[in-house]
């Protein structure tokens, strides 16, 4: 049986939908088992970081893998804060509440804790996320970040970098690998901005299963009239159409 590995956001994550995402429907019309790492407010860094830090660690001898990656949108951000090195720890961690393990690396799989928790005195830096607004792990944070500091241009340039990163590692090991996304991540930045294109030119778009060109299972939805859920994510129709449209029919191959 093969080993099905995926990585996303909310909208790959298994608690998000029940067990109704796309990673589970894949999973099951293929017969594999099924690793979700994925979950909500991650950014496209830390998907691609987090994937390779994984794969490196627990999968590099898993003979029958295959990896299934949905890119977040364009412009969240994920950063790395310590408590050593960061000037602001404090400031910035004040507001920090159902951390996981996934996003601390001293501590083990497994492990959800609150800020005012004894064990929070271990942790000893984890990834600050913007995903999911300016809500979580800091309420100043991040408002002060996206006005001061973020452009589309820049965040279009790592999203990119994201991607190729990714392939390269995958394709390094020959491990045999999918992509899809929660949107279009190219149309606007390939529009607007001509020094990134060399990098969008290196991506291998033949692994990607995506709509109409370059959308992704947000415009699939929308434009097939399926509605989303109350917290504005595909409910189980929606993930159930877009593995039938786009994902299952590129990815059968890897699954004989």
């Amino acid at each position: 049986m093969k080993t099905l590995l995926v990585n996303g956001c909310s909208f790959t994550e298994c608690e998000q939908s029940v067990n109704n995402a796309w990673p589970n429907i894949v999973s099951k019309q293929m017969n594999t088992k099924l690793v979700n790492i994925a979950a909500a407010m991650n950014g496209n860094s830390f998907i691609s970081k987090q994937l390779i830090n994984v794969i490196s660690l627990d999968y590099m001898d898993e003979k029958d893998l295959v990896v299934g990656v949905m890119w977040s949108t364009v412009n969240r951000k994920d950063i790395l804060i310590s408590r050593e090195e960061t000037s602001k720890w404090n400031e910035i961690t004040s507001t920090v509440n159902d951390v996981k393990s996934a996003d601390i690396p001293s501590l083990g799989k497994g492990h959800t804790f609150v800020r005012n928790e004894e064990k929070w005195k271990d942790v000893k830096s984890f990834w600050l996320k913007s995903g999911g607004g300016y809500w979580g792990n800091s309420k100043k944070f991040w408002p002060n970040w996206y006005k001061d500091y973020y452009t589309f241009e820049g965040m279009f340039w790592e999203t990119l970098e994201n991607i190729l990163r990714t392939q390269w590692f995958l394709e390094k090991y020959k491990i045999p690998y999918f992509m899809t996304s929660v949107n279009d991540l190219f149309t606007e930045g390939l529009y607007k901005y001509d020094e990134p294109k060399h990098l969008y030119n290196l991506i291998d778009m033949d692994k990607f299963c995506l709509y109409d060109g370059t959308k992704g299972m947000y415009e699939h939805n929308i434009e097939n009239n399926i509605p989303f859920d109350k917290t504005k994510h595909p409910t189980r129709e929606g993930h159930e159409a877009f593995c039938e449209d786009v994902i299952i029919p590129k990815v059968e191959k890897y699954f004989k």
